[in-house]
C-alpha cells in the first residue's frame, strides 16, 4: 500500500481531474526533406485494423480528409486512391500547410467539430494529462482510467465497464431514500447485462475498479474486480490489489452479490481473492489496475524478462491468456509484475501531448 504519510492520491469522485509527459521529441526532418512524423498509439479498435503501421487512420477517415482538404484547396486537389499513396500526400501536404506531425493534427482539416471529435475518440489513445509533463509518474484520476478502458468497452461487445467508485459504493449519504453514492454498483444486477435466450447482446465481462478511499475523502489506492461468465476453463470472479492487501469488505459483498444473480442465472462462479504484492512504489496502483483488466479481458499480456531473478521488463512480446489457470497463474502465480513494468504501460495505453 502507499505510505500513508506521503501525498495522497488526488483520485476520488468530486475531484477525479484529469492529470499529462515527455514532451514530444523533437524530430529532425529526414534525408531528402521528408517531413517529420510521429507515429500514435492507436484506439484498442484500430489497433492491428491498419495495413500501414505507422497510421491509425482507416480508409473512409483518408477519403473523409481527402474530402474537406479539396474543399479548401480547389486548385490543388489530391486526386490519389491508392491508400499508401494517399496517406503520403496527406501527410505532406498537411506538414506543409499545418506544420502537422501527428496523424491527430490530421482531423483540423474537417470543419465539423463534432465528427473531429468523434474521429479522435474513436482512432487515437487518449492523451496523457498535461501534469505527466513535469510528474510522468503522476497517480492516475478516475478520467485516466476511464478515459481508456472505456475505448476497450466500445471495443468488445460483451465487456461492461464502470466507472471507478469509492469504497463505500454502496452508501446512501442523503439518507435511505436518496441515491447511492455509485448507483450503478450499488444497484448491479446481472439480469440487466446478461439473458441467456438473447446471448447475441450479452455482457459477459465485467471491469470494476475502486479507491480505497470513500467519496468524501481525497483518494489512496486504486484496486479491481474483474468478472468472466465465458471463460474457456471456468466462469469467475477475481479481485486484484497490487499492493497485495486482502479484500475490502465492501467489494467482497459486492461479489457475493454478483455470485448470488450468476448462481440464479444458471452460472457457476469461481471465486479468487487471493492476494499477492507485485506493486513496492506509491505511483503505479492505476496502471497496475489498467493492465490487470486489459489483460484479462484480450487474454493478452506481456512477456516479462528474468533479470537477476527479478523480471524487470517486457521482451516487447506478448503471450496468451487463454483461460482462468493462465490467468491467475501470471496475476497470482510468484511472478512479480514490477512498478517499472507497468509504468511503461503508460507510453502504450496513452499519446503524448502535442
Amino acid at each position: 500500500m502507499p505510505n500513508p504519510n506521503r501525498k495522497r492520491n488526488r483520485q476520488t469522485k468530486k475531484q477525479f481531474r484529469k492529470k499529462t509527459h515527455r514532451k514530444r521529441p523533437r524530430i529532425s526532418k529526414r534525408r531528402g526533406g521528408e517531413p517529420p512524423f510521429k507515429p500514435m498509439n492507436c484506439s484498442p479498435a484500430m489497433k492491428g485494423k491498419i495495413s500501414n503501421q505507422n497510421s491509425c487512420l482507416p480508409e473512409d477517415v483518408l477519403l473523409k480528409i481527402r474530402k474537406e482538404y479539396n474543399k479548401d484547396h480547389p486548385d490543388k486537389k489530391i486526386t490519389a486512391t491508392n491508400f499508401r499513396e494517399l496517406w503520403e500526400i496527406i501527410k505532406n501536404r498537411l506538414h506543409e500547410d499545418l506544420h502537422c506531425k501527428t496523424e491527430d493534427c490530421w482531423l483540423k482539416i474537417i470543419d465539423d467539430e463534432n465528427v473531429r471529435k468523434m474521429y479522435d475518440d474513436m482512432l487515437f489513445a487518449p492523451d496523457k494529462p498535461p501534469e505527466w509533463t513535469h510528474n510522468p509518474d503522476e497517480w492516475l484520476s478516475n478520467y485516466d482510467i476511464s478515459d481508456v478502458l472505456k475505448q476497450y468497452e466500445r471495443t468488445y461487445p460483451d465487456f461492461k465497464y464502470f466507472d471507478p467508485s469509492p469504497i463505500d459504493f454502496d452508501s446512501k449519504p442523503n439518507g435511505e431514500n436518496g441515491s447511492c453514492v455509485a448507483d450503478e454498483l450499488c444497484k448491479f444486477n446481472l439480469k440487466d447485462y446478461y439473458h441467456p435466450e438473447n446471448s447475441s447482446k450479452n455482457k459477459t465481462k465485467f471491469g470494476m475498479v475502486f479507491n480505497l478511499d470513500k467519496h468524501d475523502e481525497p483518494g489512496s489506492h486504486w484496486v479491481s474486480l474483474f468478472t468472466d461468465l465465458k471463460d474457456k476453463q471456468k466462469p469467475f470472479i477475481m479481485y486484484f490489489d497490487s499492493a497485495g492487501d486482502e479484500i475490502q469488505p465492501e467489494i467482497k459483498q459486492l461479489a457475493d452479490r454478483i455470485i448470488k444473480q450468476s448462481d440464479d442465472l444458471g452460472i457457476k462462479l469461481t471465486s479468487n481473492y487471493e492476494p499477492f504484492e507485485h506493486q513496492r512504489g506509491n505511483s503505479e496502483c492505476g496502471m497496475y489496475c489498467l493492465y490487470y483488466i486489459i489483460s484479462l479481458l484480450t487474454g493478452k499480456a506481456g512477456k516479462l524478462k528474468n533479470t537477476g531473478g527479478d523480471p524487470e521488463n517486457s521482451d516487447g512480446d506478448y503471450i496468451e491468456l487463454p483461460d482462468y489457470a493462465a490467468k491467475v497463474e501470471y496475476f497470482k502465480g510468484g511472478q512479480r509484475i514490477p512498478d517499472q513494468f507497468v509504468f511503461k504501460k503508460r507510453d502504450e495505453y496513452f499519446n503524448n501531448q502535442k
